[in-house]
């Protein structure tokens, strides 16, 4: 791998690090305010924003940053404008689904309506600002990206502050401060944006179906990855009650630094990979695959280290209230690594545009893993929601590492000449 990637790798992994430092800091904080049942309500609603912002957002942030690179023949503002359209309008469809199921959203959730809703606004206006996030990726401003990236998560940290600590919400707080973050610095990159004439909000049905082509597979891809984590967490609630699924989100919380770090490095990774498989014969695959399994072991490792470390930790860290968290450290641990090892094959099938593969692998897993959760619960108690994580996150990665083999011609067995 050349310098430059090692370098922009490395802008990325300390942006990305910084960005963690803030919320891991503060946790202390928000753990001495706010019991283990309350952080297990912000977790639900955490959980419920993410899976609606797959939905939403129909992938548009990638789709642009694909197109960035093969942007000929296209009207760049007006693909992503008419992108913008097809946001608003799922927002309005997820909103009415909601409105449908609003009782049993609260039965199984435990959150009313009016905060379902707010999930589903900051998960609009979070587009925006991963749109913009994912094209100064593209252009390699990582220092654009840095400033924003953390800018996001300074505000969002002192505006819960404010309404946690000094106001005394509670969960609310946690809560409102981050689409307070969200909207006002959403709002205010869209209208940026806009005036620029980086986007034009016109309506091509040509780039909708291109656009829906792309994203509309990944919808079940991503609501099959984010039900591996939001299943455990509600049949969790369900089975134990929210005191052991705020254990469990501080737990996840330590160990998502892994999670991050490899983020960090695919977004470096990612654009370069892209590159090197567009000169065909002239790429370094050899070299690409033993890189490949050096970054496996560094992984595993690394979760191997960070699961003694926050073992001992948590109770000096979090205090005496959240000591039984150590339980789920190991397990989600080697979880955040197989996603990190996950990120480093299926790169392979959004270069071939084979995302369609993705959505029904990840589906099947995130189905499987929800009676695999009640499971591993009834047999092991609460960790069992984290073994149930770690092992979903497992057959996620070998199983897309397999469909990448098949779609992209890479030496993986070292030992064949």
């Amino acid at each position: 791998m050349s310098k430059g990637l090692l370098a922009k790798a490395g802008s990325y992994v300390i942006s990305s690090g910084l960005n963690s430092a803030v919320p891991f800091l503060l946790m202390p904080v928000f753990t001495r305010y706010l019991t283990p049942s309350d952080m297990g309500v912000v977790a639900m609603y955490q959980s419920t924003l993410n899976i609606f912002a797959i939905i939403i957002e129909l992938s548009l942030p990638s789709a642009v940053s694909v197109r960035y690179f093969n942007r000929e023949g296209i009207d760049l503002p007006v693909y992503t404008g008419t992108g913008w359209i097809l946001v608003a309008a799922s927002t309005v469809l997820c909103s009415l689904f909601a409105l449908l199921v609003a009782p049993w959203l609260e039965e199984y959730i435990g959150l009313p309506l009016h905060w379902v809703l707010i999930a589903i606004f900051s998960a609009m206006w979070a587009v925006g600002i991963q749109l913009r996030l994912r094209v100064w990726q593209m252009e390699g401003r990582v220092g654009n990206y840095a400033l924003l990236q953390n800018g996001y998560t300074l505000v969002i940290m002192a505006v819960s502050i404010l309404l946690v600590v000094v106001m005394a919400f509670g969960w609310e707080g946690r809560a409102m401060g981050q689409f307070l973050a969200t909207a006002g610095l959403g709002i205010g990159i869209c209208l940026f944006l806009l005036k620029r004439g980086d986007v034009k909000i016109r309506w091509n049905a040509t780039y909708a179906r291109e656009i829906l082509a792309f994203g509309l597979p990944l919808i079940p891809h991503g609501l099959g990855a984010v039900a591996i984590v939001f299943a455990g967490r509600v049949v969790l609630n369900t089975m134990a009650g929210l005191h052991d699924v705020g254990l469990y989100t501080v737990a996840s919380q330590l160990t998502f630094i892994i999670a991050l770090i490899a983020t960090a490095f695919n977004q470096a990774y990612a654009p370069w990979l892209f590159r090197r498989l567009s000169e065909g014969d002239a790429c370094p695959r050899r070299r690409i695959v033993m890189a490949t399994y050096a970054y496996f072991v560094i992984a595993a490792l690394g979760a191997a280290v960070f699961s003694w470390v926050g073992a001992w930790a948590i109770d000096f860290y979090l205090g005496p209230g959240y000591s039984d968290a150590f339980r789920f450290v190991p397990w989600l641990a080697y979880s955040a690594a197989f996603t990190g090892m996950y990120y480093m094959v299926t790169n392979y099938l959004f270069h071939n545009r084979k995302t369609g593969r993705l959505a029904a692998l990840t589906l099947i897993v995130g189905g499987l893993s929800i009676p695999l959760s009640m499971l591993l619960i009834k047999l092991n108690g609460a960790v069992g929601a984290a073994q149930a994580v770690c092992a979903a996150n497992f057959v996620m990665f070998i199983c897309t590492w397999v469909m990448a083999a098949r779609v992209e011609p890479m030496p993986w067995n070292l030992f064949r000449k």
